[in-house]
């Protein structure tokens, strides 16, 4: 068995290898949420690659909770104003026997602002993201569940009705049915919530409504994350925090022991928010303030930490200088004294940024008064008054 080796799936189909396309948001609707031919053209190409499954990007059941403002949408008011370009489509992704199935999804509370100020999701609790805007979601009523159960199955036979041999219900990545599953996102206290029975059972309600409509025989599969959810994840949350926080204070033990300024903290916490926020994972405010604690000095100290770093500024600054000086020195050695002024002197106009810089520059001005060789007799000729040139004529800047 090798990864070209066929593979049957249990519903029956024979898949040519064990090569799958991930899904990846395409971005390329029209203003509509309508499949284009640019889909068509994208998976012309993806499906003469090889691989055995190709996953469409995440097409929406909702218009009104989309991913992203490119995201194909199917709903029932308005899929036949593109079941034409879906046919195409899944006739683009299907060619050299490739299987390609459509991710179906639904945003939730990860709809961005400008799309939907006010989301929908099992509970109010709210994404913050600090690069990102996303609004206080509004927690769904069991009408909202029951219709969001049935636009899946709705797009689920579209699908299929399109042409597309399978799909993937998206349930990961923080997206509505992941929502679901998740006890920090999922706080409700009816049959939607709570134990994991209750948080699954809108996935599983999808999945069986979806396996009704399609029939025994055709494909379909759920992305799930494989660690959102585990036993234990506040207690390794904590653990990843004191780990974090240890590293960061032995990088930063001298301003440690002189006081941190608190923007110096600010940035830290901002950081770290940033990357747990990437896992969807929200850092308490309690333990923010733990981490707070951890930096806190007396303000009185902060006065000599800014010393240092003003002297510290100082140190460059002459150090720099120094180099300057030393590579002028090192580069005019070989002239006469007179010579090695002029080039001074030219070479205060020299514009740089680094010292490998401002070293190239200065051995081209060297080099375009002072040649080391002359190719004519009238070149050799010329005399002192040539190189009367003024800072301004300077080839060098």
């Amino acid at each position: 068995m090798t990864i070209g080796s066929n593979f049957t799936l249990p519903c029956g189909v024979t898949l040519k290898n064990r090569l799958c396309k991930a899904a990846m948001t395409e971005g390329i609707a029209d203003s509509n949420n309508f499949a284009t031919q640019r889909h068509i053209n994208l998976y012309k190409k993806w499906s003469s690659g090889g691989a055995a499954i190709l996953l469409s990007g995440n097409v929406q059941v909702d218009r009104r909770y989309l991913e992203g403002p490119g995201n194909v949408a199917i709903e029932k008011d308005s899929y036949l104003n593109q079941i034409d370009m879906l046919k195409k489509w899944a006739e683009a992704g299907t060619k050299n026997n490739t299987q390609f199935w459509m991710q179906i999804s639904h945003a939730g509370r990860q709809t961005p602002g400008a799309i939907n100020p006010n989301p929908i999701s099992p509970s109010s609790v709210q994404l913050i993201i600090p690069t990102a805007n996303y609004g206080v979601p509004v927690p769904m009523t069991v009408d909202d569940i029951e219709d969001v159960i049935e636009r899946f199955i709705f797009v689920a036979k579209i699908a299929k009705e399109s042409g597309f041999t399978g799909i993937q219900l998206h349930s990961a990545h923080g997206y509505l049915l992941s929502q679901f599953l998740s006890p920090d996102i999922n706080l409700r206290d009816d049959e939607w919530g709570g134990s994991i029975e209750n948080r699954s059972r809108l996935m599983l309600r999808i999945i069986e409504g979806c396996r009704a409509a399609l029939g025994d025989d055709f494909p379909i599969a759920v992305k799930l994350n494989s660690a959102d959810f585990q036993k234990g994840l506040t207690e390794k949350v904590d653990g990843y925090l004191t780990y974090v926080v240890e590293e960061w204070m032995k990088e930063n033990e001298l301003a440690i022991e002189r006081g941190i300024r608190s923007e110096l903290v600010e940035d830290f916490m901002s950081g770290l928010k940033t990357l747990f926020s990437e896992h969807y994972i929200d850092i308490p405010e309690e333990k923010v303030d733990m981490v707070d604690d951890l930096f806190t000095k007396v303000d009185d100290l902060e006065t000599s930490l800014d010393e240092e770093i003003n002297r510290g500024v100082e140190l460059q600054k002459e150090l720099a200088e120094f180099q300057k000086s030393d590579v002028l020195k090192s580069t005019t050695n070989d002239l006469a004294d007179t010579d090695s002024e002029k080039i001074a002197k030219l070479a205060e106009g020299i514009e740089y940024e680094n010292a490998e810089q401002y070293t190239e520059k200065l051995a081209v001005l060297k080099e375009s008064y002072f040649p080391k060789t002359k190719s004519t007799t009238s070149e050799i000729s010329e005399t002192d008054e040539n190189l009367q040139v003024s800072e301004e004529q300077s080839p060098v800047k």
